[in-house]
């Protein structure tokens, strides 16, 4: 039962880590080959925040999973592009000419109104900057323990002449 466990568990790891090999290998060629600034994957794409205009919701270095919507809310985090620079900040109101954002750390309203066609996505998750650091050390470490221990149990399973004749 145990090694079942271990089995699943082991598994399980690797699966995460080849989906997030994959998102990052997928965010870099579309970035580097497509041109895309947000390279979105299933309607979601991760960025990751400059500035402290939003503290306290999330700081610098924090990253940000976007969501492209068909709509956007009074509420909303968005991240919406100005003159060639992306810029995150909370709706605080619709008028005609589309919507008005602040900063939650700044004092007054964004100059000017953020159209539709503007906006790459809303915030849907903030993943803290200290977890990005614990997270990136930790998976190369984790892939190469689970490679180790994949590469061991088939070097048993060939020197034992397969995996029906071992033990």
């Amino acid at each position: 039962m145990m090694k079942l466990i271990r089995r699943l568990a082991e598994t399980l790891v690797l699966v995460l880590i080849c989906l997030l090999i994959l998102i990052q290998g997928w965010q870099l060629a579309a970035q580097s080959l497509l041109g895309q600034e947000f390279p979105f994957l299933f309607g979601y794409a991760q960025i990751r925040v400059l500035s402290g205009s939003m503290e306290p919701s999330f700081y610098a270095g924090d990253r940000l999973v976007l969501k492209q919507c068909d709509s956007y809310n009074r509420g909303d985090i968005i991240t919406y592009e100005v003159d060639g620079t992306y810029v995150t900040h909370r709706i605080i109101d619709t008028i005609a000419e589309g919507f008005v954002t602040k900063g939650d750390a700044n004092t007054i309203e964004d100059p000017d109104a953020v159209k539709e066609d503007q906006i790459a996505g809303k915030v849907v998750f903030v993943i803290p900057e200290v977890i990005n650091s614990i997270i990136l050390p930790l998976t190369a470490v984790v892939l190469i323990i689970v490679l180790f221990s994949c590469s061991e149990r088939q070097r048993g399973v060939w020197r034992d002449g397969g995996e029906e004749n071992a033990g």
